[in-house]
């Protein structure tokens, strides 16, 4: 199997090197087989996977950036990148899988002692996601390939992860789930899987809303008020009452629907609701919908979902760059022309 790809260029600076593989379905448009970006002081090398390969034609890319002094600080500008890759992969709405820093392939223990003792070469395992490691010449990689036909514009990609790593918040856990499910959305080739995942971005936003204590205090008032009314049976009255305990939990409606508010998109709540009955009536067997339908409710539910979970992104302080609004319509609480 080859193991070329991740060859190091000449470097005398020690330390830590950072490697990002990452797989996309849309494929970049350049003809380069290598380009360059300044990401927070550090520039980040773009290459295919395969060495020599044009980017047009790689679904595999690894971004590659070295001179670390520590491994925390090569951790720290590491997951920085890979979080501001699928930032800016959702903005250009391009579709990225930037993995879970796990080996999708890796050589077996008597190979990498083969090629330590007679070659001088360091083979790792070739990870799907984030890899710190020694920045040493002889680290090799094992090679993957792969194919795809749609291409996409290269430099505002490369444009907005650059800024992205400078100007991203350290901590945006809700916005970084909901971003990662839209990236998966945008890369399966599934329209229904497509849906399933935009509309549950967004209904993570909304997990965590509750009611007030104005209305919790309303609900148990409810509920003691069932309890005694003298006019209904015992048993009746119980499943009343358990019916309005039950509703201490805001739904999931709900809870999308205080987001739309909190982000001054209350005018979508009506195109939220017309998307989610479809999928529902999909799901159910209900739907008059026709398959070949399918795609275009996908695409208008990650465009629907994807203002959404941008517009929750600047409200966490994320700067969002200008191409946004070409691709998601109505973002940062603009009508949405959807």
């Amino acid at each position: 199997m080859p193991y070329n790809q991740g060859e190091p260029t000449k470097s005398s600076e020690p330390g830590y090197r950072v490697r990002l593989r990452c797989r996309v379905m849309t494929l970049l448009n350049t003809e380069e087989v290598e380009l360059t970006f300044e990401a927070d002081s550090r520039t980040v090398k773009l290459v295919s996977e395969q060495e020599g390969q044009a980017l047009r034609e790689a679904s595999w890319l690894v971004f590659d950036a070295r001179g670390f002094p520590t491994e925390e600080a090569a951790i720290t500008f590491g997951n920085k990148l890979k979080f501001a890759t699928a930032f800016a992969s959702l903005c250009c709405r391009l579709g990225v899988d930037v993995g879970h820093d796990l080996p999708t392939s890796g050589p077996g223990k008597i190979l990498v002692d083969l090629m330590r003792r007679d070659q001088g070469i360091e083979l790792r395992a070739n990870v799907h996601g984030l890899d710190v490691f020694p920045d040493r010449e002889s680290t090799r990689f094992l090679r993957a390939s792969g194919t795809g036909t749609v291409l996409m514009a290269v430099q505002p990609f490369l444009g907005q992860i650059g800024d992205a790593v400078k100007q991203l918040p350290k901590e945006l856990p809700r916005t970084w789930d909901a971003v990662l499910l839209l990236n998966a959305a945008l890369i399966n080739p599934e329209p229904l899987a497509k849906l399933v995942l935009a509309i549950s971005a967004v209904e993570m936003l909304g997990q965590s809303e509750t009611y007030s204590q104005a209305q919790h205090q309303l609900i148990t008032r409810l509920m003691q008020k069932a309890e005694a009314d003298q006019v209904v049976p015992l048993n009746e009255r119980k499943e009343v009452a358990d019916a309005v305990r039950r509703v201490y939990k805001i739904s999931l409606r709900q809870g999308v629907f205080r987001i739309l508010d909190a982000l001054a998109l209350s005018h979508m709540r009506r195109a939220w609701d017309d998307i989610y009955r479809k999928r529902s009536a999909i799901f159910h067997g209900t739907a008059k919908i026709a398959v070949a339908e399918y795609a275009q409710l996908a695409n208008d539910a990650i465009t629907l979902c994807g203002c959404i979970v941008l517009s929750h992104a600047a409200t966490e302080g994320v700067e969002l760059p200008v191409e946004v609004e070409q691709h998601f319509p109505g973002t940062n609480g603009e009508p949405n022309k959807h």
